[in-house]
């Protein structure tokens, strides 16, 4: 099964449809289509929200598009899925997960705490 058919049978589990989910992670009906259909696959910044709101690990979800090629591969998608993320721990990809699920607001004031320590 590839990705974007496992993304689209967690989506349907869930009983959400496009737009719900797009609505959900941040992102258009457009953007999940696209995902649905092996075109692009989520942008880094989106992947907590998606894993968070599909009830699947972040490490698998991350692990679906390892190796898989894309119809539209961007400059981002190679940096994101190449290797970036399956190199971070737990610890790091938790990280990850929780700062994207903060407003704008909050990640930048979060960041200005670390910047400080």
């Amino acid at each position: 099964m590839n990705p974007g058919q496992r993304i689209r049978q967690a989506r349907e589990k869930a009983g959400l449809s496009q737009t719900q989910l797009a609505n959900l992670v941040g992102v258009t009906q457009g953007a999940v289509y696209q995902w649905e259909i092996d075109a692009t696959r989520p942008k880094s910044s989106s992947l907590g929200r998606l894993a968070a709101v599909l009830g699947i690990d972040l490490n698998s979800l991350v692990a679906w598009f390892d190796g898989t090629k894309l119809k539209h591969e961007t400059a981002e998608d190679k940096i994101s899925y190449g290797g970036i993320l399956n190199r971070l721990s737990t610890d790091q990809r938790e990280l990850l997960y929780l700062y994207t699920r903060l407003s704008k607001v909050r990640q930048k004031a979060l960041l200005e705490f670390l910047r400080k320590y």
